[in-house]
């Protein structure tokens, strides 16, 4: 091996046919390896201009031109380089063998193809030395360019500005945000789906294509996390957080439930998100919400909308032009709300106030809770389910207004006896009366004036009054009701 040196003039080196080690100093050099795997040595720590590259170089092919103004190396037939940066910000390309590169002080990049290599590839940026599959070694690099080869590659970035092409393969991309001063969001036309956008947290930014799967850990803001095509684990972190999966592609049945801290999807996991944006498969999906800002397309199948408004302290209503029947619209509880389309079936609790509740095409379970609620089941055998969680009071259940119950659809009135506590055994003591007097003198529990269709609950049955009953349910006038319409719930 030879070594050849140049000094700080303008020189014109040229290697021999064995492996050269070719360091031209500084000034305006003209280098060629020649034949033999051929090192170009370049340290620029002492000057006072950042490293770049002349367009059309391409130190992968062992051409190019580097510069740190006012000094130059014009190179060729280079395959491996030993570069030190300055204390600015450098961008420094690797080659095609094992390169020894140190970025130096500064905001640096390193920018290197890879894409000749079929073996995974592990490439960590978290630490200030990153090591590459064709031995190279790189330190101090704030940023990475790189292009992947074709096996399932998993890259770990920092919070600089990369650019990631991830090759063929299923390539994992892993970041963490969780120290960023900004929110997580994504550029227009970003699509992780598809392998290709650009996520943000301010000045940071990954650029990336390619890329089949993703492990994130958000920041302590409002984050924005888009999903990938692979088994994700994606943590919201702290704030207010939304993630995006596009779900379609799945055709079995699967079931959402963002109830609690961890979310289980039939692709992969997903934590700490109070909103979720979901496009489901073609099977029977199952969708449970917290009660934050959502968007839910159920796609083809039967699906259902599951949410629980109990804890809420204002009523439910549903947007202008909302349409639960034909499965499209938005509900709303400010201020969360739910944006939904393509849903056939819901199961709803109501909140303690006055709650407006419309079911869709097929089976609802419907409950009001407390408050003066309008309730609407639409198609399908529904179930109106009468439950406050606790003893019946007048004040605490309130009277409902049942829209359309349909003995034809085979709607069920559903009554739990942890608030109708006199009920026992399976079927309900029931009477069709004419008066408010009868209705509460009747041996009856439960007690209907069929020509008003106010129903009652009559605690304390023949004794005069309805004892710690009451009215609590309001039917179109006229509609017949027998004791096979109800449901006694434990």
């Amino acid at each position: 091996m030879a070594t050849i040196t140049g000094d700080d003039q303008n020189n014109i080196l040229v290697g021999l046919v064995e492996d050269d080690l070719i360091a031209p100093g500084l000034g305006r050099d003209i280098v060629d390896g020649g034949l033999g795997i051929d090192t170009l040595i370049v340290d620029y720590s002492a000057s006072n201009r950042g490293i770049s590259y002349d367009a059309g170089s391409n130190p992968s092919a062992g051409t190019g031109t580097i510069r740190s103004s006012p000094n130059s190396i014009q190179f060729s037939n280079i395959e491996t380089f030993k570069i030190i940066g300055t204390s600015l910000n450098d961008r420094i390309f690797g080659g095609s063998g094992a390169d020894d590169l140190d970025g130096g002080n500064g905001i640096d990049t390193l920018i290197k193809d890879l894409s000749r290599f079929t073996l995974p590839q592990l490439v960590d940026n978290t630490t200030s030395r990153l090591s590459l599959i064709d031995g190279t070694i790189a330190r101090n690099f704030e940023n990475l360019e790189l292009i992947m080869g074709s096996g399932d590659d998993t890259i770990l970035l920092n919070q600089g500005d990369n650019i990631i092409d991830g090759g063929p393969g299923t390539d994992t991309l892993v970041v963490n945000y969780s120290t960023s001063n900004r929110g997580i969001s994504y550029d227009v036309g970003s699509n992780p789906a598809a392998g290709m956008g650009t996520i943000r947290s301010f000045q940071n930014s990954i650029q990336f294509s390619n890329i089949e799967r993703f492990v994130i850990i958000g920041t302590a803001l409002n984050d924005r996390i888009l999903a990938g095509s692979a088994t994700d684990d994606l943590d919201g972190g702290n704030g207010i957080d939304t993630l995006v999966h596009d779900l379609s592609r799945f055709a079995p049945n699967q079931t959402v439930d963002n109830r609690t801290k961890n979310i289980r999807l039939i692709d992969g996991a997903a934590r700490n998100f109070e909103n979720l944006e979901l496009t489901l498969g073609s099977g029977n999906d199952t969708i449970l919400l917290n009660q934050g800002d959502n968007i839910i397309n159920g796609g083809l199948g039967i699906d259902t909308l599951v949410v629980d408004y109990s804890a809420s302290n204002r009523g439910i209503s549903y947007d202008a032009g909302s349409n639960p029947s034909a499965g499209a619209g938005t509900i709303r509880s400010s201020p969360s709300s739910i944006q939904f389309s393509n849903i056939e079936r819901f199961r709803i609790t109501g909140t303690s106030l006055s709650d407006r509740i419309i079911g869709g095409s097929t089976r609802d379970f419907l409950t009001g809770l407390g408050g003066e609620d309008t309730i609407t089941g639409g198609k399908g055998s529904d179930q109106f389910i009468f439950d406050v969680g606790s003893k019946f009071t007048q004040k605490k259940i309130g009277v409902d207004t049942i829209e359309d119950f349909s003995r034809r659809d085979r709607d069920k009135i559903v009554l739990d006896k942890t608030t109708f506590t006199a009920l026992r055994g399976r079927r309900v003591s029931f009477a069709s009366v004419k008066t408010l007097a009868e209705a509460e003198r009747s041996r009856a529990l439960i007690t209907y004036i069929r020509g008003t269709g106010d129903l009652f609950y009559n605690a304390n049955g023949a004794t005069r009054g309805f004892g710690g009953g009451g009215h609590f349910a309001r039917f179109d006038d006229g509609l017949a009701l027998a004791a096979r319409d109800f449901v006694i719930q434990r």
